[in-house]
């Protein structure tokens, strides 16, 4: 029997034994016993599946051990390849299975071609087989020396070889009334049912199909004969032919070719086919999937025969079903009467549409029962309309509500969360009782997490979570997204644990604000700040980053290398909120080009003219600092007053810029400051008026590198050369020409309208 591997295993293991006895007679030895692992098993055991099982599972050894001649204890260990010779079978029961299968279909193929020979053979040949053979009073004969036996004549036994005698010779030599089997009916059994020969319109009254019936009444319905529509349609109609019925509907649920041309025929004819749809579908497993995939027929006549075989469905048949049957059955449910009228079994009729996964679009067009049993299966399309039938008389569309008055369509309702949410009014609540919050996400959290967000903002506001531990960690995103529980140091760390720092979580922390207990420890706050500060992408605010590490109460600040470079108000939210230390380390992470950050930070320091330096302001934002409203006074006069330092490797326009603001305000700077001015080209207007601020101190060495960088004819007032340079006639230049004067180099100057032209003393 397949499944039951006790003989296979009684099989391998006796093989083994012998195995085992040829061997050790082979050495002349005498057996001990027999060894799994190393240690000794008993010999029974190797006629065990289990054994065996084991033994295919773990791969240890398996071994004998025996005494030589010489009364020595020898072991000797068994190889699969060795085994496998001793026993020609595989040594894996699960394998037994297959094999056995195998075996055993092939003994089935042989027993129904024997059948079909033995059922079309005449006596003609079973004369010339000798493989035929008759059990006799307990002995084996051929047909041949049986049919000697009984004739006696070898007249006749010559005839019954040549075939002159066969199965109907009696009806040949007897007078046939006709009052049972009459002569069409007899033609049926003798051409068509003797033989097994099909012939699907062969014409047949009622009264000659029992006929027939009643005289072959095994083979009748048992061959292709059977095969008839006359004869078939006769079966439908009697009850006293339920056995042959019975026996007809098995064969055409083989469905081959043969079986496949006579449902055609029949279900197409004007004969019964209705019932014989009923008939099959209470048996076959394919009956729906034929009818609608395979088989052709008008609509109207597929939609009746669908409609009957639904109705005959039977609750212990597992019954195929396919993508088209399924898109069938949605399209045309509400023309079968088995769903409207309720002319099946409603539970199975759920049940096969659950298999098909059909959902019924409109609950509203089934019979009350079938309605039951399909809210029951859960299958039907969420919609308002649909979950008030299956909730009904009650109204209220609240989760909680459907779980509580109907389970099943609570079910359906969270499988399909988006049609659900769209179901409900603007005013509806997803989920009304807060008892229930934590149940029902956490049941849709099972099958539709991505829906979550939708039942959980749909929710009523008393919809809490106060301990993010007590849900399941798949509903936490949609809890944060909604502020559904609080900031507390816990809820936070867990939630930060779980999915990191992300956009929902910011919601919850939109209040700036943790809820951290005294007894928190330093550790633990500080490992959740450092999450914080790395938390930019999902919670831009830099403010908001910088209020929720202020609220862990760190001992001591956070060490500027933690701190992640970012444009803007970040490192100054962080000075100012006193999370880093307000020191040229803090600003050091601001970037170059970062002049609203740097702007922001300056703001909100009050250490910073004890270490500004140009690492913290870079020439290139020297412009907009001189410009800046916020920035106070006296250190933008402070960094000009360091002109040279903060210049260093400017461009012109900066040192231009700071040039000007000294001029403006007022602000001294000092002689190399005037210098690079000047080799920047920052023009002789700019250069000459900040040398005015030097007065009479300035000498004819401190002029030369001024004069040579501002070119034209501004060198030759460095020397008595007898020259007449010209320069602009604007007042600086006539201060330079009278303190030239002064130093000896000038003599006389004029004006010539919009130049001044010096007259050089010679020397």
């Amino acid at each position: 029997m397949v499944g039951d591997q006790s003989a296979r295993a009684e099989a391998v293991g006796s093989s083994v034994d012998s195995y085992v006895e040829l061997i050790i007679g082979h050495f002349g030895g005498t057996f001990n016993d027999i060894r799994y692992a190393g240690n000794a098993i008993a010999r029974s055991d190797l006629r065990k599946a289990s054994f065996w099982q084991k033994y295919t599972d773990e791969s240890d050894t398996l071994s004998f051990s025996y005494y030589d001649m010489y009364r020595n204890l020898r072991i000797s260990n068994l190889t699969d390849e060795e085994l496998q010779r001793a026993t020609g079978d595989g040594l894996n029961p699960a394998e037994w299975e297959k094999v056995g299968r195998q075996e055993l279909e092939s003994k089935i193929r042989a027993a129904r071609d024997d059948l079909a020979y033995y059922s079309k053979a005449d006596m003609k040949e079973f004369m010339t087989r000798s493989d035929v053979k008759l059990v006799v009073e307990g002995a084996s004969i051929t047909f041949a020396d049986r049919a000697t036996n009984l004739l006696g004549s070898k007249l006749a036994t010559d005839l019954v070889a040549q075939g002159y005698i066969d199965r109907y010779f009696t009806l040949y030599t007897s007078t046939f009334p006709g009052d049972r089997v009459n002569a069409n009916a007899m033609n049926f059994i003798l051409k068509n049912v003797d033989v097994g020969s099909k012939d699907l319109f062969f014409k047949l009254t009622a009264a000659e199909a029992k006929a027939v019936l009643k005289e072959r009444p095994r083979i009748s319905a048992s061959g292709k004969a059977a095969y008839n529509l006359d004869f078939v349609n006769y079966l439908l109609s009697d009850v006293e032919a339920a056995t042959a019925r019975a026996a007809v509907l098995t064969n055409l649920r083989r469905y081959g070719d043969d079986e496949k041309q006579f449902l055609q025929a029949f279900l197409t004819s004007d004969l019964n086919a209705i019932k014989l749809a009923r008939e099959l579908a209470g048996t076959w497993a394919d009956i729906i999937l034929s009818l609608i995939d395979d088989l052709e027929f008008e609509d109207t006549l597929r939609l009746q025969l669908v409609d009957a075989a639904l109705s005959g469905l039977m609750p212990d048949v597992e019954y195929a079903v396919s993508d088209t049957v399924s898109v069938y059955l949605s399209a045309h449910y509400a023309e079968l009467d088995s769903l409207i009228a309720g002319s099946g079994k409603p539970a199975v009729i759920a049940q096969f549409l659950k298999t098909g996964n059909v959902e019924i679009p409109d609950l509203s067009v089934l019979s009350p029962g079938v309605r039951s049993a399909v809210v029951s299966a859960e299958q039907f399309a969420v919609s308002r309309s649909n979950l008030l039938i299956a909730v009904a008389p009650h109204t209220d569309l609240s989760l909680d509500s459907i779980k509580k008055v109907s389970p099943s369509a609570y079910r359906r309702a969270i499988r399909s969360v988006g049609d659900y949410i769209d179901s409900l009014h603007d005013a509806e609540p997803s989920i009304s009782d807060p008892a229930a919050f934590i149940d029902i996400i956490t049941d849709i959290d099972k099958i539709d997490r991505a829906g979550l967000p939708a039942v959980v903002g749909k929710s009523a506001p008393e919809c809490r979570v106060e301990v993010l531990e007590e849900v399941t960690a798949g509903t936490w995103r949609a809890l944060a997204i909604h502020d559904r529980f609080p900031p507390t140091f816990a809820n936070v760390v867990s939630y930060v644990e779980e999915w990191g720092i992300d956009a929902n979580l910011a919601t919850p922390l939109g209040s700036g604000r943790l809820d951290v207990p005294a007894s928190t420890e330093e550790d633990a706050k500080r490992e959740l700040a450092l999450q914080l500060v790395r938390s930019a992408g999902a919670i831009p605010s830099a403010e908001l980053r910088a209020s929720l590490i202020e609220s862990l109460h760190l001992e001591s600040m956070l060490d500027a290398a933690s701190i992640p470079p970012e444009d803007g108000e970040w490192i100054g939210r962080l000075i100012e909120r006193g999370v880093i230390a307000d020191s040229a380390e803090s600003f050091s992470l601001l970037n170059d080009d970062d002049w609203a950050g740097l702007q922001f930070a300056i703001g909100v320091s009050s250490e910073l003219p004890s270490f500004l330096d140009s690492e913290i302001l870079p020439s290139g934002l020297i412009p907009s600092f001189l410009d800046s409203n916020s920035i106070p006074f006296s250190l933008k006069s402070a960094v000009v007053g360091r002109f040279d330092e903060f210049a260093e490797g400017a461009e012109r326009a900066v040192i231009v810029r700071m040039a000007g603001f000294a001029l403006d305000q007022n602000v001294s700077i000092e002689w190399p400051a005037v210098v690079r001015t000047a080799q920047a080209r920052a023009g002789s207007s700019v250069v000459l008026r900040l040398v005015q601020q030097f007065g009479d101190s300035v000498t004819i060495e401190h002029l030369r590198p001024i004069l040579t960088a501002l070119g034209g004819d501004y060198p030759q007032l460095l020397s008595a050369n007898g020259t007449h340079p010209k320069v602009p006639n604007t007042p600086e230049n006539i201060a330079l020409l009278q303190r030239m004067q002064r130093l000896g180099t000038v003599n006389t100057y004029s004006e010539a309208g919009l130049v001044l032209k010096a007259n050089m003393k010679r020397s």
